[in-house]
């Protein structure tokens, strides 16, 4: 740790007109459940600053969320290109060391190595070229090697519909050789409907989303997980959260404006952008606060729908194992039912605590242990008044 801070103080006195990285306060511990943020504490992500490069920012912040890796915010908030670049290194030499302590994890060749640290070193120059397969699919070169071999998970949106006629010849394609393709095109058929549909999705390539392609994301990506999402010539955190996709807030000025702004929704086509704290809730001073607001009652009802559901097939699961149990003569023990009892508590705790500050929620309040009253009394309430006004 103590080499850490050292580096850190060398790289920031060292004097850079190029680009400027900050550091923000960030609670991963109310985004990711897992052992490695266990301790709840504060931990840092990365901004861009002035002549910031997005795929610097976005690499070392993706591999906090995916490896836990610590980034005390109550360091020093400002480092430059050469800090930044060190810790990407610093993440290649990690994953070598980690392949000689676990066999599953493959070493990686030296003349590999050189060419990542190339990659790194020239990172103003860091290239991915999707193929319209998937939003998985890229083109292998060097800098999407360098991603792999961090385990990092990077996709993007320009993805090609099967329903179009030439899906079966372009499928595959990069950008330029659906250039070169579009070209020969014209060459044999002039300006044709294939041609047409063809300078549509190079149009999309510009910001590297199609309609299409959105879905396949949505559909690709795991709940709760995190990967690097290239569009728009730069590089983000994508995250999904209950079936929707965020992107992680990087841009100094938009944090300096709403500081807890951490999330993004990311839409195929917005009306104009919301944004969410680390919790999932909307960020009040935001130029769209009513849509923010629209949009986050909007899902609470859904999560209020499809809980108040769970709560009716086990009632209905408790019912016909009654009348299985009657009709097989069998007395029942009575009490209650552990099954649905557990079911409705977690329910309800989980509509109680939709929303609320963090001040006020569990994590800060822990239980002992066994039932807690109010929630077993809040679940019978849900279950047998399904139809009740739930939001004011």
């Amino acid at each position: 740790m103590s080499g850490d801070t050292e580096r850190r103080r060398s790289a920031t006195g060292r004097k850079s007109t190029v680009s400027r990285y900050k550091v923000v306060k960030f609670d991963l511990s109310k985004t990711i459940q897992s052992e490695k943020f266990e301790d709840r504490r504060t931990w840092g992500i990365f901004v861009e600053g002035r002549n910031a490069v997005s795929v610097l920012v976005a690499i070392n912040n993706v591999s906090t969320f995916i490896h836990g890796r610590n980034l005390d915010w109550r360091c020093v908030d400002t480092f430059d290109e050469q800090y930044m670049k060190d810790k990407i290194r610093s993440l290649i030499t990690d994953r070598q060391r980690l392949s000689q302590i676990r066999k599953e994890v493959q070493s990686i060749p030296e003349d590999d190595m050189k060419a990542f640290f190339d990659v790194i070193s020239n990172i103003r120059k860091f290239t991915l070229s999707p193929r319209l397969t998937g939003p998985s699919a890229f083109e292998v070169n060097q800098p999407y090697m360098l991603l792999c071999h961090l385990f990092t998970p990077v996709f993007h949106g320009w993805v090609v519909s099967p329903e179009l006629s030439s899906y079966d010849a372009i499928k595959g394609f990069t950008r330029d050789e659906l250039i070169q393709y579009c070209n020969a095109l014209i060459a044999l058929e002039g300006e044709s409907d294939n041609v047409r549909v063809i300078r549509d999705l190079l149009n999309d390539s510009d910001q590297l989303l199609t309609a299409y392609g959105f879905d396949c994301l949505v559909q690709e990506m795991r709940d709760d997980k995190f990967g690097l999402f290239f569009w728009r010539s730069r590089y983000d955190v994508i995250h999904k959260h209950d079936g929707d996709l965020f992107l992680l807030v990087s841009d100094e000025r938009v944090r300096s404006e709403m500081p807890q702004a951490t999330w993004m929704l990311f839409e195929q086509s917005p009306e104009s952008s919301i944004y969410f704290t680390s919790e999932y809730l909307p960020v009040e001073n935001q130029y769209s606060i009513d849509r923010a607001r629209e949009w986050h009652q909007q899902k609470l009802q859904q999560k209020t729908s499809s809980s108040l559901e769970t709560v009716k097939k086990a009632k209905k699961k408790r019912k016909n194992k009654k009348s299985a149990m009657a009709s097989k003569e069998i007395p029942e023990q009575g009490g209650p039912n552990v099954e649905d009892v557990v079911v409705a508590v977690s329910i309800s705790a989980e509509l109680r605590n939709e929303g609320q500050p963090t001040t006020t929620r569990e994590m800060d309040n822990p239980k002992q242990g066994g039932l807690n009253v109010e929630d077993v009394v809040a679940a019978v309430s849900v279950s047998d008044e399904p139809t009740r006004e739930i939001f004011n």
